[in-house]
């Protein structure tokens, strides 16, 4: 499976996001991903602690409920 670029103009790396309610929980996108049969994706890792990785899709992170953009 190849992995490309996510097409989200607006989301570049190093993007910071904080998880909704939970102040301390800043996250960074690492990489824009893109995936043949699957939505736009992103590798994020916590900003306080750098093993702490995850990998989403778009959507999450622009769910205001979940993820505010910093």
């Amino acid at each position: 499976m190849a992995v490309g670029i996510a097409k989200d103009a607006s989301l570049q790396p190093g993007t910071r996001f904080e998880r909704v309610g939970q102040p301390r929980s800043i996250w960074v996108v690492k990489r824009l991903v893109s995936l043949p049969t699957y939505p736009p994706h992103v590798d994020i890792e916590l900003e306080r602690d750098r093993n702490e990785r995850r990998t989403l899709a778009v959507a999450v992170l622009r769910d205001r409920a979940q993820y505010c953009q910093l």
